[in-house]
């Protein structure tokens, strides 16, 4: 029920890259819709981490997510990157 299936033309090495990378990233259709102008700078998702808060080239602030399916997890409060 939970697998997409691929079918190319032809090999290509850098599909899986594409797929991980901007072109290839799922996104909120609810976000996009509000407000699609910054959709890229203001992320949402259901990982372990929310997004917080964006300070350009200062830093990226990320906090637990309290309703992440997995118990126990994530270990830390927040995350910042600098």
């Amino acid at each position: 029920d939970y697998t997409v299936q691929f079918k190319l033309s032809t090999g290509n090495s850098a599909f899986p890259t594409v797929l991980a990378d901007a072109p290839g990233m799922m996104v909120s259709p609810s976000a996009f819709k509000a407000n699609p102008s910054e959709i890229g700078l203001k992320p949402v998702g259901t990982g372990p981490f929310k997004f917080s808060e964006w300070i350009r080239n200062s830093r990226l602030v990320f906090v637990k997510n309290r309703d992440y399916w997995r118990l126990g997890k994530p270990y830390l409060d927040s995350i910042v990157l600098r």
